[in-house]
C-alpha cells in the first residue's frame, strides 16, 4: 500500500485522470439507478382460494380444502402449508423457501390445480391462485372527473385513458373504480311482440347478428390489390332502432316498432370520491424492474396530453409515491452535503489550514461516487436503506481521513516537505487504518449475507457500507 501512495505522489497527472474518471462513472451510475422508497422484497407465498357456495365449514374442509392440500402439499420447494375453511370459502397459503423461482412455483400450482379440480364438487368454483407481491400496490392514483355531470366519465376512461396508459412500458396493471357504466337498454313491448308473433329469442338473435363484416373480394388500384369488405355496425340507440326484423308472416319491421331503445346506467360495482365529489379512480401498478419515479414521469406526460385534448374532463394525480421517494432521498442527500461542510469547517477550526480541510472534504464525495459504481454493478437502487448506509459509511470515512491528515500535519511540523510528509504520514498510520477498516468490514459483511426477509431488508445496507469503506 505504501508503494501505491508513492506512485500516486510521483504521478499526480495519472492519479488525477483516474479520480476524474471515477467521478464521471459514479455520476453516470447515479443517473442509471432506480429511485425507490425501500428495496424490492419478494414474498415466497402463494394463496389458493376456492369458493364453494352454500357449504358449511365442515363440507368445505372435507370436500375442497383436504383435496387441494393432498394434491398440492407435495410440490417442490414448499416450506409450510396453512389452510382455513370457512363458510363458502376455502383458503390455503403455501409458504416457499426463500430463493424459490415463484414463476415456476405458480406454474406448478396451476398444473396441479387443473388436475385436482376434477375431484372437487360440481358446485365449487374453479380455484383462484394468488401470488403475494409486495410491489403489487399502486404507485399512482389518478382522479378523473368532469364539469358536466352528464358526461360518461367511465366510458371515457375505459375507451381512451386506460388504453393510453397501457401503452406506457413501465405500467404492469391498471385498476379502475367508481363511475356509472352506461349501456344501451332494449326493452321489448310484450303487446307488440304478440301482435307481430315474435318471441324473445328471435329478436335477440337478430340483434346479435346485426353487426357483421363480410369479405367482398379484391379491387385493383394501379399496382395495388385492395381487399374489399362489407361492414354493418350499430352502436347508438338511433342506429339500433333501424335494425330490420322479419316477422313470421314475411313482413319486415324495425326494432323500434317492438321495443323502447335508450341509454341506461348499470348498477355500480364500486364507488369512488375525491374531495367529496364522485369521480373515477385509476390505480397504476409498476413492473418490478421499473421505478416509481420513471413511471410517474411517463404517466404524467400522458395525463397532460389527455387534459389538453379534452378540457371538459380533468385528470388529476391524487397520489404519487415518486414525490415521497424524491423528497426522502433529497433530504438524505442534503444531510450528507451538510455533513461534509460541517466536517470541513471543524477541520479548519482545529488545524487552521483550508487545504487540509479541502482534501478531506473532497475525498469523501469521491469515495461515495465509487460506491455508486459498485452499487450499480450489484443492481442496487437508491432507497432509504442504501442512502442511510452511505451516511454510516460517510462517518467512518471521515475518521480515517482525519487520522491521515493529522499525521501529515505532524510530519510537516517536523520540517518535512509536503511530498515527504504525505508519504511518511500515510506509511506510519497505514497499518492501523487498514486494520480498523477491515474490522468494520468484518462486522457489516455478515449483515449482507443473511438469508430470508432479513437479507432483502438489510442486505443492501451491509454491502453499501462495505463498498464505501473499501
Amino acid at each position: 500500500m505504501s508503494k501505491l501512495t508513492k506512485t500516486v505522489l510521483q504521478r499526480p497527472v495519472a492519479a488525477l485522470v483516474i479520480v476524474v474518471s471515477l467521478i464521471i462513472f459514479g455520476i453516470g451510475s447515479i443517473r442509471g439507478m432506480n429511485l425507490q422508497l425501500t428495496p424490492d422484497m419478494d414474498m415466497p407465498v402463494m394463496l389458493v382460494m376456492t369458493v364453494y357456495p352454500q357449504a358449511g365449514p365442515e363440507d368445505v374442509e372435507r370436500l375442497v380444502t383436504q383435496e387441494l392440500e393432498d394434491g398440492l402439499g407435495t410440490l417442490s420447494g414448499l416450506k409450510n402449508v396453512y389452510s382455513s375453511s370457512q363458510e363458502n370459502v376455502s383458503m390455503i397459503m403455501f409458504s416457499y423457501e426463500y430463493g424459490t423461482d415463484m414463476d415456476e412455483a405458480f406454474n406448478d400450482i396451476q398444473k396441479a390445480v387443473e388436475r385436482i379440480k376434477r375431484n372437487l364438487p360440481e358446485d365449487a368454483e374453479d380455484p383462484t391462485i394468488i401470488a403475494m407481491d409486495m410491489n403489487a400496490q399502486p404507485v399512482m392514483m389518478l382522479s378523473v372527473d368532469a364539469k358536466d355531470p352528464d358526461l360518461d366519465i367511465l366510458g371515457y376512461v375505459n375507451e381512451t385513458v386506460e388504453p393510453e396508459l397501457k401503452k406506457v412500458s413501465d405500467v404492469a396493471d391498471i385498476s379502475v373504480s367508481g363511475g356509472n357504466e352506461e349501456y344501451i337498454s332494449v326493452e321489448l313491448i310484450p303487446e307488440l311482440m304478440s301482435q307481430y308473433r315474435l318471441d324473445v329469442s328471435t329478436v335477440a338473435n337478430t340483434v346479435a347478428s346485426a353487426n357483421y363484416t363480410i369479405p367482398a373480394g379484391t379491387a385493383d388500384y394501379g399496382n395495388q390489390s385492395l381487399n374489399v369488405s362489407s361492414t354493418a355496425e350499430y352502436k347508438t340507440p338511433l342506429e339500433l332502432a333501424t335494425i330490420p326484423i322479419t316477422t313470421p308472416t314475411g313482413h319486415v319491421i324495425h326494432l323500434s316498432d317492438i321495443a323502447n331503445i335508450q341509454y341506461a346506467s348499470a348498477e355500480p360495482t364500486s364507488y369512488s370520491r375525491y374531495n367529496g365529489a364522485e369521480n373515477v379512480s385509476i390505480g397504476i401498478t409498476k413492473i418490478q424492474s421499473s421505478s416509481a419515479v420513471t413511471l410517474s414521469n411517463k404517466v404524467m406526460k400522458v395525463v397532460d396530453r389527455l387534459n389538453a385534448e379534452n378540457p371538459d374532463i380533468t385528470i388529476t394525480a391524487v397520489y404519487d409515491s415518486s414525490e415521497t421517494i424524491i423528497d426522502s432521498l433529497v433530504s438524505i442527500a442534503q444531510t450528507l452535503l451538510i455533513g461534509i461542510a460541517i466536517t470541513m469547517l471543524v477541520l479548519f477550526v482545529f488545524f487552521g489550514d483550508f487545504k487540509g480541510s479541502l482534501i478531506v472534504g473532497s475525498s469523501m464525495p469521491v469515495s461515495l461516487l465509487v460506491t455508486f459504481i459498485l452499487m450499480k454493478f450489484m443492481g442496487f437502487s437508491l432507497n432509504l436503506i442504501t442512502m442511510g448506509a452511505l451516511g454510516i459509511g460517510f462517518g467512518m470515512m471521515v475518521d480515517n481521513a482525519i487520522v491521515v491528515i493529522e499525521m501529515c500535519f505532524r510530519k510537516t511540523d517536523e520540517g518535512m516537505s509536503f511530498m515527504d510528509a504525505a508519504y511518511e504520514a500515510t506509511k506510519t498510520v497505514l497499518a492501523s487504518i487498514v486494520a480498523s477498516t477491515i474490522t468494520t468490514v468484518v462486522v457489516y459483511l455478515p449483515l449482507s449475507m443473511m438469508e430470508g426477509m432479513s437479507e432483502q431488508m438489510f442486505g443492501q445496507l451491509g454491502y453499501t457500507i462495505v463498498f464505501s469503506l473499501i
